[in-house]
């Protein structure tokens, strides 16, 4: 109300006038009318009237402030940032933040503005090329709009250098051309990089020579069992054999204790060759060199089941073998692993009507194939044991064994890239052994 007496007393005074008004609107909408009003003369000169325009600001006094806010938030972003902010024209600093003023130690903004970035830089950069020349580079990619971000080695006010991150931005203001530099400063970053480096060097060095001694330790360990078990063959052959002939000098009719002590001892003989047998071909499994070739593993698992299945004419076993895919594995050993496995199920399903179970889960990057049977199972928490070497669960009095073919089993799938688990809810519900193999050869 005061703003319109006001000018209503200019006009009155014969004084054109301009002013703004906010209004509300019969719809109760509120807007911002700009009043342009001039003195109305007669041909004395006598102010008789006042004529006027209105003009509907409102939209451009939304933009106005909505620009003033924008300039606000820039100019916070601008001089609050941790980073150092640089306008650049051409390859002169025009504009810069508080940060770049600290970052290089100066005392004022204008000890960086119309100076160009490689003052503050060494003549030539750590790898070797000339500071101006690629600077120049960077910036002219940058205006022919291609962003650059780079390291740089930059130089503070003192002379001492330090390493950053820049990026170069084109931007255009009013028709013209212009660059954002941010920069970084990285030099802990680096340092770490290089000290991280520094021991990830070292621990590989470590790592190989560590390496290097136990394949050392391995190949003895690997010797040492091959030669025992050969060696060992001979006189266990030789306890045999002479129970035999001690057996046959007893004549037809040998005392009880006598047979009864021979037999023990030929059995014990025979369990002593037959642990032998598998030692060496845990450790062969050990030393081969492997020969990798695309299998279908139901061509290495159906002479196995054959072989087995011949071999106990009187078991009632019924089957269930999924389509399995092709794979990349050493078929020699991969029977072993099956002629382990499905033993294995074969054994512990003995007195019952069995049923086996062959198949496959297919996973992203491999193949998890396993073998089920409803025998007596194990105490779930002892599976961690079953592929150790000479690891039972069971007596052997009532499931023959030496205890070594499922850690012949991992070997060979260690081997292959793979791993192994079993599971089972408890004895008396069957238990189910698992493999793993990469779909791909090289893996």
């Amino acid at each position: 109300k005061n703003k319109i007496l006001s000018e209503t007393s200019k006009r009155q005074s014969g004084q054109s006038t301009r002013y703004e008004l906010e209004i509300i609107t019969a719809k109760g909408t509120e807007k911002t009318i700009q009043v342009a009003a001039s003195p109305d003369y007669d041909e004395k000169g006598n102010v008789t009237g006042t004529y006027g325009v209105f003009f509907d600001v409102t939209e451009r006094k939304k933009s106005e402030t909505l620009l003033r806010e924008n300039e606000e938030k820039y100019r916070t972003l601008f001089e609050e940032s941790n980073d150092a902010i640089y306008l650049m024209e051409g390859d002169t600093f025009v504009e810069c933040n508080d940060q770049a003023v600290k970052m290089f130690e100066c005392r004022t903004r204008e000890e960086m503005i119309n100076h160009k970035p490689m003052e503050f830089s060494p003549p030539v950069q750590p790898d070797g090329r000339n500071t101006f020349e690629s600077a120049l580079e960077h910036i002219n990619s940058a205006l022919a709009g291609n962003p650059q971000r780079f390291y740089w080695k930059h130089r503070k006010k003192d002379g001492s250098l330090f390493d950053a991150e820049v990026s170069l931005n084109r931007l255009v203001l009013r028709g013209k051309k212009y660059l954002q530099a941010i920069v970084r400063d990285v030099t802990f970053r680096m340092e770490a990089e290089k000290e991280i480096k520094r021991i990830n060097e070292s621990l590989e060095e470590k790592v190989k020579e560590r390496t290097c001694q136990l394949e050392a330790v391995n190949n003895e360990l690997e010797s040492f069992s091959y030669s025992v078990s050969h060696d060992l063959r001979a006189p266990v052959r030789h306890i045999a054999g002479f129970a035999d002939i001690l057996k046959k000098n007893l004549g037809s009719d040998p005392d009880k204790s006598s047979d009864s002590a021979l037999e023990k001892i030929k059995k014990s003989a025979e369990k002593m060759e037959s642990l032998i047998d598998d030692l060496l071909e845990f450790s062969r499994t050990g030393r081969l060199e492997l020969s990798k070739t695309k299998a279908d593993m139901l061509t290495i698992i159906e002479p196995v089941k054959k072989d087995i299945c011949d071999n106990m004419p009187d078991r009632m076993v019924e089957w269930n073998i999924a389509q399995l895919p092709p794979v990349y594995c050493d078929q020699n050993l991969f029977r072993i692993v099956w002629e382990n496995l499905i033993n294995n199920a074969c054994k512990y399903t003995k007195g019952k009507d069995a049923f086996i179970e062959i198949g496959v889960k297919e996973k992203e990057k491999e193949y998890e194939f396993y073998i089920k049977d409803n025998g007596i199972g194990f105490d779930p928490e002892f599976s961690n044991k079953l592929f150790g070497v000479f690891q039972r669960l069971h007596q052997e009095k009532d499931f023959p064994g030496t205890g070594i073919g499922l850690a012949t089993v991992k070997r060979i799938i260690s081997r292959h890239g793979g791993s192994v688990r079993a599971e089972s809810e408890g004895e008396g519900k069957g238990a189910t052994f698992y493999f793993t193999l990469p779909k791909r050869s090289g893996e």
